[in-house]
């Protein structure tokens, strides 16, 4: 349904926003 749509979204969008931060402290820009 929408609901579970939304919720994929907003995961993949987190697990994302992770990477990208956990990648930023790895190359020392964070």
């Amino acid at each position: 349904g929408v609901l579970s749509e939304e919720n994929m979204r907003a995961v993949r969008f987190n697990i994302y926003d992770v990477t990208l931060h956990s990648d930023a402290i790895h190359r020392g820009g964070g």
